[in-house]
């Protein structure tokens, strides 16, 4: 009889501890936004660098993505800070800036026509930041916004 408690016991025991989950830790890499009010989240994020300009896209379950591109004109991106997201092709001459796109899961793709990116950490491996911005549909009137945007990105040298 005492062997039998004894087992039991040691059954309760591995089905507790088996049974308690960990908590998931957050991904290292993941681009969070908010896209006309409805919350969108990936964790396959892929940033590149040429030359001064940085590259950082994030794909969602939905096949819709979120492009980030810096638009160096005639000053490059080199540090972090507050920039603006300008039209796709306008030129900056006085500061780095940024081009934001977003492709829908209906590929609709939506430009980026005013907004900010705060850049909280830039290297030559590693980009975070913050942004926000409105969007024009490519050849029509459509527009979105995309709020509380959150990115963290390795970054890969070409």
């Amino acid at each position: 009889m005492k062997i039998t408690k004894f087992f039991a016991l040691i059954a309760m025991v591995a089905v507790v501890l088996t049974s308690c989950k960990k908590d998931d830790p957050a991904p290292a890499f993941f681009l969070n936004a908010t896209i006309d009010g409805a919350a969108q989240s990936s964790t396959v994020v892929v940033g590149t660098k040429t030359s001064a300009t940085y590259i950082v896209v994030g794909t969602f379950s939905d096949n819709g993505a979120l492009t980030l591109t810096s638009a160096q004109g005639n000053t490059a991106l080199t540090e972090a800070g507050t920039y603006d997201v300008v039209p796709q092709g306008t030129a900056t001459t006085d500061k780095a800036a940024f081009y934001a796109s977003y492709t829908s899961a209906d590929s609709k793709a939506y430009f980026g026509q005013t907004g900010t990116v705060t850049v909280t950490e830039l290297t030559a491996t590693s980009f975070k930041a913050t942004f926000n911005f409105d969007a024009e549909v490519l050849g029509g009137t459509e527009t979105i916004k995309v709020t509380s945007g959150d990115v963290s990105s390795a970054i890969a040298a070409n």
